[in-house]
């Protein structure tokens, strides 16, 4: 387990800067001020690779499950009734999985489960767990 508290936070405010916009014929000049940030200190786990981040853990990026279970079912699909004709009918397949596969209910579970899956990469040194939805040909 990390020795260090993860933060939730992902850039600190370190000052501010100003930013200077030239008139043109829609808008005026006029200055803006932007917060300076710099990015939080990042947990040091010396099982998951420097460049490796939650995003790219397949297991803690539901989004990949959302991409892998519509392509799946579009394959099915086009195995069952043959490939979408225009890309109209491509479009209506993509909808249909959406709706059907990808419910608020999954999206609920998704979030609500992944403490218990970060914490489950953890302790697998990150391997992966049975939360990721594989492809399969």
């Amino acid at each position: 387990m990390c020795q260090r508290q993860f933060l939730f936070e992902s850039n600190l405010q370190v000052g501010t800067y100003q930013v200077f916009y030239k008139a043109t014929s829609k808008r005026k000049a006029f200055t803006q001020t932007r917060k300076k940030m710099v990015p939080c200190e990042t947990c040091e786990c010396p099982h998951i690779a420097e460049n490796q981040s939650a995003s790219k853990i397949m297991d803690l990026n539901g989004a990949e499950n959302v991409f892998n279970m519509i392509e799946m079912t579009l394959k099915e699909q086009g195995r069952r009734e043959g490939w979408p004709k225009s890309n109209a009918e491509l479009a209506d397949r993509i909808v249909h999985a959406i709706e059907t596969k990808i419910t608020p209910e999954w999206c609920r579970e998704t979030m609500d489960s992944l403490p218990a899956r970060w914490k489950e990469v953890i302790n697998r040194e990150g391997d992966l767990t049975d939360f990721y939805c594989t492809k399969y040909n």
